[in-house]
C-alpha cells in the first residue's frame, strides 16, 4: 500500500477490490511488456538486451526466459492462443473507460431521444443485448430510434433483431446460456 494513496475510510472489502484490480492490471501490463521484449530482442535477430537501466534486473532471468519462450510448451500455447484469437468475429469499441463510461453515455442518448418524442428500439431489448450492441459500435438514429446501418454490425444487428422477435413470439424460451445474444453470435456462452 506504500505505492497507493486511497481515500480515508475504505472498508476492508473496498481495499481488497482495489488490490485485486491493481494486481490484474499489473499482470496485464507485465504480459504485454514480455511480448514486446520478445518481439524486439529475439524475433528481430536473436539479440540480447544490454542489461543496463530498465533492463538491469533482466540479467539473471534472461536465459531462462528465452529458453521458456522457445520451448515446445510455449510454442503450443502460442498456437492455441492464435487459433482462439482468430475465432473472434466481433470486437468491442468501448475504449479505456469500458462500460463505466459507456453505459451513462448510452442511457443519456436514449433519454434525449425520449425527450424528443422518439422511442429507441433498444428500449424493449434485454439488457445484455442492448449493452453488447452499443459496446460493439451499434448506433441508433436519433430521429427515428431505429438501428443505423453499421457495416461492421450489419449481420449481427439483423440476427439480434430476429432473435429478439423470435423470443417475443415464443419460438424459443431464452435462458442464460441460450439467450438472444448467444443465438445471434451462434456460439454458446460457456461451451463444455
Amino acid at each position: 500500500m506504500k505505492h497507493f494513496t486511497l481515500p480515508e475510510g475504505l472498508t476492508d472489502l473496498q481495499r481488497e477490490k482495489v488490490k485485486k484490480c491493481a494486481l490484474k492490471k499489473m499482470a496485464t501490463q507485465f504480459q504485454s511488456w514480455k511480448k514486446r521484449l520478445w518481439k524486439i530482442y529475439v524475433e528481430n535477430g536473436r539479440k540480447t538486451p544490454e542489461f543496463k537501466g530498465e533492463y538491469v534486473k533482466l540479467a539473471d532471468d534472461w536465459d531462462e526466459f528465452v529458453k521458456f519462450k522457445e520451448s515446445e510448451e510455449a510454442k503450443k500455447r502460442s498456437r492455441i492462443n492464435k487459433v482462439n484469437a482468430n475465432k473472434k468475429k466481433w470486437h468491442h469499441r468501448l475504449g479505456p473507460g469500458g462500460y463505466k463510461y459507456g453505459l451513462p453515455k448510452w442511457d443519456e442518448s436514449e433519454r434525449n431521444m425520449k425527450a424528443a418524442g422518439v422511442t429507441p428500439v433498444t428500449e424493449t431489448w434485454p439488457e445484455r443485448c442492448r449493452t453488447w450492441f452499443y459496446a460493439h459500435g451499434g448506433k441508433l438514429d436519433p430521429k427515428t430510434g431505429e438501428v443505423l446501418e453499421q457495416a461492421s454490425l450489419k449481420e449481427a444487428t439483423d440476427e439480434l433483431l430476429k432473435a429478439i422477435a423470435e423470443a417475443r413470439a415464443g419460438v424459443y424460451e431464452p435462458e442464460r446460456e441460450k439467450d438472444e445474444l448467444s443465438r445471434t453470435l451462434k456460439s454458446p456462452e460457456h461451451p463444455g
